[in-house]
């Protein structure tokens, strides 16, 4: 029978954090970015930089990448509370190899702009009964990080295959690696690895999370290697 009230452990989420707290680190998250938009949009109204239109181009753009910041965060946090509220999308047949296929596309531009080289390698169709969005937000994640992680002139495989009735996604990468000491923390909410190589890095903190408990209700599971300067390589196990 269902009584209406809340335990303590329904409160409790499985890293320890409740509601509650994701809330208090949503809004924290949220507060600087926002704080910094509006800074810059004071600079601009009192005419700070003088009256010449192009010397706030630098604002501007600092503007937009901060509020691009805060978009994505909040759809995270959308597609989390989705996930845990247990409301699934709609399945099809879906074939990840050719869905990889078009993420690639879509990231080709900022690939290219940071001298990335991205090759996806296929033995041929990779299908499974999935949702399309939640295919794509695990393909987007392992594809954007690798980019937003490597090195100048870097490389990124992403490869696609099927194994005893799974697909099976694995991203490499040539970037900055990650510590053996920061490899538990990587698939926590709002948690960003923060050091000289990521500094300037912006993130939610919420992209390794979200893939982590879609994989999860595919039965499935997500995994790292990776060695600090010699790139990493995650694999994404969907369990048909």
């Amino acid at each position: 029978m269902t009584t209406g009230l809340t335990t303590q452990q329904d409160r409790t989420r499985p890293n320890g954090q409740t509601p509650f707290g994701i809330l208090a680190v949503a809004a924290h998250e949220l507060k600087a970015p926002l704080s910094a938009v509006q800074v810059y949009l004071e600079l601009m109204k009192t005419r700070a930089a003088g009256d010449d239109i192009t010397a706030y181009d630098h604002i501007l753009g600092r503007s937009l990448i901060r509020l691009e910041t805060m978009r994505q965060l909040i759809l995270d946090i959308i597609e989390l509370a989705r996930i845990e509220a247990g409301r699934r999308p709609d399945f099809k047949r879906v074939d990840v190899a050719m869905l990889a296929a078009k993420v690639i596309s879509d990231f080709s531009d900022l690939a290219r702009a940071d001298d990335i080289h991205i090759e996806l390698k296929t033995s041929g169709h990779a299908y499974i009964n999935a949702s399309v969005p939640e295919i794509e937000i695990i393909l987007n994640n392992l594809v954007s990080n690798a980019i937003k992680y490597n090195k100048p002139s870097g490389k990124v495989i992403v490869s696609v295959r099927t194994m005893n009735g799974s697909v099976i996604i694995e991203a490499t990468d040539t970037g900055i690696g990650i510590a053996a000491e920061d490899m538990d923390q990587i698939f926590t909410e709002f948690s960003r690895i923060k050091n000289d190589q990521t500094v300037a890095i912006e993130g939610t903190g919420l992209g390794l999370a979200i893939v982590r408990k879609i994989t999860q209700v595919y039965n499935g599971s997500i995994t790292v290697r990776s060695e600090p300067g010699s790139g990493s390589t995650f694999t994404v196990v969907l369990c048909c």
